[in-house]
């Protein structure tokens, strides 16, 4: 049986899914501001620098990285995505490798709770856009968590966005637009269609059958 969703892995999969969504990155600041908060802990870490096992600050560094980079990593997250709504294990053989690789570019922190007694929560701690958008992959990808079966693509043609599609608390239809603004402008484009149809019956001589 598939977990349940979780809060933090519904937040990494949406933010994935948001970057996806972007096209043309024009803007370095854009994405990491989907992808990070302002004000995230700094997380110290050992790492090798010129042969020397240092401390390091594990936080998201923006210096180094131009808009033409992200742009990149954004349009291969979309053709990992269309893959994967195609055909779920074919796109998770293909892909597999390549989403370690990038989820493997951060690390698990276990933060301690304590409430009466002690816990222990994962965060999953990065330096980049490449480690973030793979941890949403993964997520997506991995076929025991219940984010792939609900991925969907807004049914408003000139959205067309990524969005997780889950059922409401009242029960009812999944839904198949990613916003409520989305789903009233498909009602308005129905029933101006319903409208040219009707219009078009009204015209046609009498006692020609109507389709």
């Amino acid at each position: 049986m598939r977990p349940e969703a979780n809060e933090t892995e519904r937040l990494a999969v949406e933010h994935m899914l948001e970057f996806a969504n972007l096209g043309k990155v024009t803007d370095v600041q854009a994405v990491y501001d989907i992808f990070f908060e302002p004000n995230m802990p700094k997380f110290m870490v050992l790492v090798e620098r010129d042969g020397k096992t240092v401390w390091q600050p594990l936080y998201p560094q923006v210096g180094g990285v131009t808009a033409a980079d992200l742009d990149t990593d954004r349009a291969h997250a979309q053709v990992m995505l269309e893959a994967f709504s195609r055909t779920k294990a074919a796109a998770r053989k293909q892909y597999a490798g390549e989403i370690s690789e990038l989820v493997g570019k951060g690390v698990f922190a276990a933060v301690p709770r304590y409430d009466g007694r002690l816990s222990y929560e994962l965060q999953f701690l990065t330096t980049g856009v490449e480690a973030s958008a793979g941890f949403g992959l993964a997520l997506l990808y991995d076929r025991q968590r219940p984010y792939g079966g609900a991925l969907k693509r807004c049914a408003l043609p000139s959205c067309d966005k990524w969005f997780l599609s889950f059922a409401r608390g009242g029960g009812g239809p999944l839904p198949d637009y990613c916003t409520p603004t989305c789903r009233k402008a498909a009602d308005k484009l129905r029933a101006v269609e319903r409208a040219r149809r009707w219009r078009r019956n009204q015209k046609r001589p009498a006692g020609r059958e109507r389709r």
